[in-house]
């Protein structure tokens, strides 16, 4: 019954469309545009406690992908491209909404995708596309591990079961 004070933020026709709730309800992520008719965008989160809107991440390239809210709402996980040796990739990005720091996974020669979270919050599911490689990462000791290699061509969509113990891929 509150109504929420005006977001309304610039956008680029359709772009940015991305609004994901937290699995909690406390928290709203949205993008909108880092500066007036620039190409980058600013990722931002509403606390729906207070209102208060608080960026968390910018500028980030058009090419970002929505954000993935881990189950706990504590992190965010979203790919984002960056330039790194010389060459535009799709770096992973994994943010704790509390304290706003930025994990970040990349090597010149992939390109990351999120594709989920483990039901515990605290391992997530990428896919380097480049490698054909599925990975999991450990948020707590931030070590990626493969979880289905690259003989399997695994591929999206990727689906994992709610209890974290089965997982499907087109490969």
């Amino acid at each position: 019954g509150n109504l929420i004070p005006d977001l309304t933020q610039p956008v680029f026709g359709d772009y940015p469309s991305f609004w994901r709730w937290s699995p909690d309800d406390q928290w709203l992520i949205f993008a909108s545009f880092y500066k007036k008719d620039s190409p980058h965008i600013s990722l931002s989160t509403i606390d729906m406690d207070t209102y208060q809107v608080r960026n968390l991440f910018s500028p980030i390239d058009l090419g970002t992908s929505p954000p993935i809210w881990s189950t706990d709402s504590q992190y965010i996980a979203f790919s984002a491209i960056n330039m790194i040796s010389s060459k535009w990739l799709e770096t992973i990005h994994i943010l704790n909404i509390t304290t706003g720091q930025d994990t970040s996974f990349s090597t010149p020669s992939s390109s990351y995708v999120v594709q989920g979270w483990f039901p515990d919050s605290q391992r997530l599911i990428c896919l380097d596309v480049n490698k054909r490689i599925l990975y999991t990462i450990n948020v707590t000791d931030q070590q990626m591990q493969v979880l289905v290699p690259a003989s399997y061509q695994p591929f999206s969509p990727i689906q994992l079961s709610s209890n974290g113990q089965q997982l499907t891929f087109i490969g």
